[in-house]
C-alpha cells in the first residue's frame, strides 16, 4: 500500500512481536517521498556542440582507422583516437566480438628445445587443430621470425605435420586473408605494432603478453618470467584442443622463462590447462593460473573485460579521448575548459559529474584530470581538483586513488557519478580537464557536469525485520515512533541504523524523517 504524508516522510508499524514480519512488507510497500534536492547552478551534458560557446577545447581532433593511416601513419592503432563528443566518432569503446579463433599460451620465444615434452607437444597439435578448424596443410604466419629455440621447436613442429610456415615481414595484412592462422611470439611485434592482429578475422596463437591486452585477448601479463612450471593440468577435458587428453602432465622439463596470461579474461573464454604458478603479490604463495586460454570466435568481451561501447549515459552525448598522444599536433595533454561559472556566496558547492573508462590498458602515466582555477584569475591558478589514473603496472584500470585515497572511485564502462568539494570561497570558478593517454583501447570519458550548493538532505528510509523474538528498525534521517498511526510522533532518542526495538508489547509505528 502507499501512504501520503509530508515530503521525505516513511512510516511502519508493529503488532507485538509476531506481526512483525508483516510490518516489514507493509514498510517495504511504503512510497518515500523525494529528498529536497540541492540547487543546480550550472550544468554541461554535450548534447549539443558547445565549442567556444559553452567550452574550449585544445587538441579537439578525431581520427578513424583510414585516417590514421593516411594522416598519421599509424598503422598499429586498429580503433579511431580522438579528443571529442562521441557523435563525432563511429564507436566509442572495444569491439565486442572476437572476429576469429584465439588462443592464448603461456611460453617463450627462449625455453630450451630439449626441455619441452612430447605431451605439450601432442596438446600443441590439437590447439592448432582447433584454431585452423581440422584444416590440413594449414598456412602459418610466424610474427616476428623466430628469435629462439622457444619459437623454432614449435615451427619444426608445425612442418612436421605438413603445415607451411611464413615469416611475417611487417607489409600490410591483406584484405582477403592469405594465412590459416597466425602465431606472435614473445620476441616482439613488428613495427611495434601490437594491435595489428586485434580486429585480424584470422586465427591468432599468442604468447606475447605485453601485448595481450591490444590485442583484446586479456589484461597484459608478465614477460620473462623464470619458473619452474610443475605439471599441466588439463582443465576442459571435453574440448576438441584437449585432443582427449586428461590429468596433469609436464610441458617443460626444466626451469624457462614464460610469458603468462593476464587476469582478466573475456567472457566464456575457456581456460583449457592450468599451472601453479607463484603469487605476483607474494612469491612465497602459489595460485592456479591459465596455462591455456581458448576464444571462441564470435565470443563477447563484456562487462567483465571491458568488451563493448561505454554505456549509461545521460541523454545521447558526452565527450572522451583515446590514443591522445597519437595526435600529430603535439604531445601536450589534451583540454576542455568550461566557460566561468559564478558561484559567488554559494555554501558547499560541489562538482557531480558522471564518469566511464575502459579497464584493460591504462599505465601510471595514463591521466584525466580535473583542474579548477576558483577566482578565474588566469591559467597560473589552476590546481588539480580530481586525478584518475592507473594505481601501478598491474592494475589497468582509472582509479582516483593519487587524489582521493580514503574513498576512490573506479571507473568501468557504465557511466557512474563521482562527486568533489569545490573550492568553498570560489567566484568566478573556471573548470578544465585535462587527458592523457597512450592507445585506441584506453579509453576515458565524461558527461552530465553538474556544479550544486547547499547541503544535501538526507532521504528519509524505513524497515522493520524479524529479530527472534523482537524487531530492528533500519532507517536513514532521523526515528520517530508512535502508539497510532495517528501519532503523537517523537523522535527515539539516540537512535541509530540498525536500531533494535526488542520485544513489543502492544501497538508500535515508525517512521523517520528528514534531519
Amino acid at each position: 500500500m502507499c501512504r501520503r504524508r509530508s515530503p521525505g516522510i516513511a512510516d511502519a508499524g508493529a503488532k507485538g512481536s509476531r506481526p512483525a514480519a508483516k510490518a516489514v512488507i507493509a514498510a517495504l510497500m511504503l512510497c518515500v517521498f523525494p529528498a529536497m534536492a540541492q540547487e543546480i547552478i550550472y550544468q554541461e551534458s554535450f548534447e549539443t556542440d558547445g565549442e567556444g560557446t559553452r567550452y574550449t577545447t585544445d587538441g579537439s581532433n578525431v581520427y578513424e582507422p583510414a585516417r590514421i593511416v593516411s594522416e598519421l601513419n599509424r598503422l598499429d592503432q586498429s580503433g579511431p583516437i580522438y579528443w571529442a563528443r562521441k557523435s563525432k566518432v563511429s564507436f566509442v569503446g572495444i569491439p565486442e566480438a572476437t572476429p576469429a579463433r584465439r588462443a592464448l599460451l603461456c611460453w617463450n620465444h627462449n625455453i630450451a628445445a630439449a626441455a619441452v615434452t612430447p605431451e605439450f607437444l601432442a596438446l600443441f597439435d590439437s590447439m592448432v587443430k582447433w584454431l585452423v578448424k581440422d584444416k590440413a596443410s594449414a598456412t602459418v604466419l610466424f610474427s616476428p621470425p623466430a628469435a629462439g629455440p622457444g619459437d623454432q621447436v614449435l615451427i619444426d613442429r608445425l612442418t612436421s605435420k605438413g603445415h607451411k610456415v611464413i615469416e611475417d615481414e611487417g607489409a600490410f595484412l591483406p584484405a582477403r586473408p592469405v594465412v590459416d592462422l597466425i602465431i606472435a611470439s614473445s620476441s616482439g611485434v613488428i613495427g611495434e605494432s601490437p594491435s595489428r592482429f586485434a580486429q585480424y578475422p584470422v586465427p591468432l596463437l599468442s604468447y606475447n603478453a605485453a601485448n595481450h591486452d591490444d590485442e583484446l585477448l586479456s589484461t597484459a601479463g608478465q614477460s620473462g618470467v623464470t619458473l619452474a612450471l610443475g605439471d599441466v593440468t588439463i582443465a576442459a577435458t571435453n574440448h576438441p584442443a584437449a585432443g582427449g587428453k586428461t590429468g596433469a602432465f609436464k610441458a617443460v622439463a626444466a626451469e624457462a622463462q614464460f610469458d603468462t596470461i593476464g587476469g582478466l579474461l573475456p567472457e566464456n573464454a575457456v581456460v583449457l590447462a592450468t599451472i601453479q604458478q607463484p603469487k605476483v603479490t607474494d612469491p612465497t604463495a602459489t595460485e592456479k593460473v591459465p596455462f591455456v586460454v581458448l576464444i571462441e570466435e564470435g565470443t563477447a568481451g563484456g562487462k567483465t573485460y571491458s568488451g563493448g561501447a561505454l554505456a549509461g549515459l545521460e541523454g545521447n552525448d558526452f565527450f572522451a579521448g583515446a590514443g591522445l598522444n597519437k595526435f600529430s599536433t603535439s604531445v601536450n595533454p589534451k583540454s576542455l575548459t568550461l566557460k566561468p561559472i559564478d558561484i559567488t556566496g554559494k555554501k558547499n558547492p560541489k562538482l557531480t559529474l558522471a564518469m566511464a573508462a575502459t579497464f584493460l590498458d591504462f599505465e601510471p602515466g595514463d591521466f584525466l584530470d580535473v583542474l579548477v582555477d576558483p577566482d578565474g584569475a588566469g591559467p597560473g591558478q589552476f590546481t588539480r581538483l580530481i586525478g584518475f589514473s592507473a594505481p601501478g603496472d598491474n592494475d589497468k584500470f582509472m582509479s582516483d586513488a593519487s587524489t582521493h585515497p580514503d574513498n576512490p572511485a573506479k571507473l568501468h564502462l557504465r557511466f557512474q557519478d563521482v562527486s568533489y568539494d569545490l573550492p568553498p570561497n570560489a567566484t568566478q570558478l573556471i573548470i578544465r580537464f585535462e587527458a592523457m593517454n597512450n592507445w585506441w583501447n584506453e579509453i576515458v570519458a565524461f558527461d552530465n557536469i553538474r556544479i550544486t550548493a547547499g547541503e544535501a538532505a538526507v532521504k528519509p528510509t524505513v524497515a522493520i525485520r524479524r529479530d527472534g523474538a523482537g524487531v530492528t528498525v533500519e532507517f536513514a534521517g532521523v526515528l520517530q515512533s508512535a502508539p497510532s498511526i495517528a501519532g503523537p510522533w517523537t523522535d527515539v532518542a539516540n537512535a541509530q541504523s540498525p536500531h533494535a526495538v526488542g520485544q513489543i508489547s502492544g501497538a508500535q509505528f515508525f517512521r523517520a524523517r528528514r534531519p
